[in-house]
């Protein structure tokens, strides 16, 4: 039995075409003048990936506010002997540095349970690293962590409004013979000026600490600063 079609479907279907290729033909054109992103290299064979035009920071500086403050000879280097508390450890990159350095312990505090899966792996591998999983203004938790190990060396890189708090709460955590450093980030307190920032800072930790040396982190990082520190 012969089917039969209206003209109304028929017209429709015309228009479906016309409408579909004039898609089609979009696409092709489209398609032509996107950009390659690999080009045929018919020597070796095979597919090549175009070089960056950027270039990529080379440098455990650009990750580690201490390591900067070694390679500028400043008096920031741990001992053989030394144990360390680090408020503030991240992804573990200055953590996993220092811990080579040591033979003692570096007891790395972080809140972050991102950060703390990279710490767990890197505890795995170096086994001089206790991490410690809290706030770093709990400082009962990470009191009872330590099991009374004396620390020689406290340090903070925690970018917040409270870092000044933070570190003047922690530090009852150490003697008065530890060296302690400050990784100041001054736009996590204040947006003006970093240096007006600075000495708002500067004048909360005079009351708890001596200030032995300040030194700005540029060009590595922008508007830090490392304070070298020793309670009083």
């Amino acid at each position: 039995m012969e089917r039969k079609v209206s003209r109304n479907r028929l017209k429709g279907s015309r228009n479906s075409r016309s409408s579909e290729n004039r898609f089609n033909r979009g696409r092709c054109n489209q398609r032509f003048s996107m950009p390659r992103v690999k080009s045929w290299n018919k020597e070796a064979k095979s597919w090549k990936k175009p070089k960056r035009k950027f270039k990529k920071k080379k440098g455990i500086e650009f990750k580690s506010k201490w390591v900067v403050a070694i390679n500028r000879n400043l008096d920031v280097m741990p001992g053989k002997r030394d144990n360390i508390l680090y408020l503030g450890a991240s992804t573990g990159t200055t953590i996993n540095y220092v811990s080579k350095l040591i033979d003692g312990l570096v007891f790395a505090v972080e809140n972050s349970p991102d950060m703390a899966i990279n710490l767990v792996k890197l505890a795995e591998r170096r086994k001089n690293i206790a991490p410690v999983f809290c706030d770093a203004r709990n400082i009962e938790f990470i009191k009872k962590a330590m099991f009374g190990t004396k620390i020689n060396i406290l340090f903070q890189d925690i970018p917040s409004f409270d870092q000044a708090e933070i570190l003047i709460k922690d530090s009852l955590l150490v003697d008065k013979d530890a060296r302690i450093f400050l990784s100041l980030k001054t736009q996590s307190i204040s947006q003006q000026e970093p240096e007006k920032t600075l000495r708002e800072v500067e004048e909360k930790l005079k009351k708890h600490f001596k200030i032995l040396h300040v030194e700005n982190l540029e060009p590595y990082h922008r508007k830090h600063y490392f304070l070298i520190l020793q309670k009083v």
